[in-house]
């Protein structure tokens, strides 16, 4: 199949974070997000089912949407993107401030939106959660990171495991 026409579909760059249920949590970097309604105000977001951020958003039933600035660096990125939070903890090497009841990451972010989980669709390996936003507020001046200027200015890599890695990187 050709994805070329699938690559010019915008995404935006988050950072996903769920709680562990131990006063802790984790976070990965995730690019379909998106909001599905206005009222009530909603988003979902999709979520590969091998992460561990997956398990612990379904055991929650919450989790946290903070949106990347163009600030953030590749390495900052890369923790988040290309390690498991079963063998890192990932918010020990960032800024966080809890919101929802966990610790969530604030550093390189300009927004956050509190989410409670209302629903959930398997879409094969991945999972999309609907969720009402329970809260939302701006973190830090800037502009939000897009996934092409991830990918064409800072020339980031995506994970294979990333829901949207054929899009970008089969031929």
């Amino acid at each position: 199949m050709n994805y070329d026409g699938l690559s010019k579909l915008g995404y935006g760059v988050y950072l996903v974070g769920a709680p562990d249920g131990k006063g802790g949590g984790n976070a990965l970097l995730a690019n379909l997000v998106m909001q599905v309604s206005s009222e009530p105000l909603m988003v979902c977001v999709c979520i590969g089912k091998e992460n561990l951020t997956h398990d612990q958003i379904a055991a929650a039933g919450k989790f946290n949407i903070s949106v990347v600035g163009e600030n953030a660096d590749l390495e900052f990125l890369q923790l988040f993107g290309f390690s498991s939070g079963r063998d890192t903890d990932k918010l020990a090497k960032a800024e966080t401030k809890e919101y929802n009841g966990f610790p969530t990451v604030v550093q390189n972010c300009v927004a956050l939106l509190e989410c409670e989980v209302t629903g959930r669709t398997d879409c094969g390996a991945s999972t999309v959660y609907f969720a009402n936003v329970l809260s939302t507020r701006t973190l830090a001046p800037g502009k939000a990171m897009t996934s092409s200027y991830y990918h064409d200015v800072m020339e980031g890599k995506a994970s294979q495991k990333a829901p949207a890695w054929a899009a970008r990187y089969e031929k």
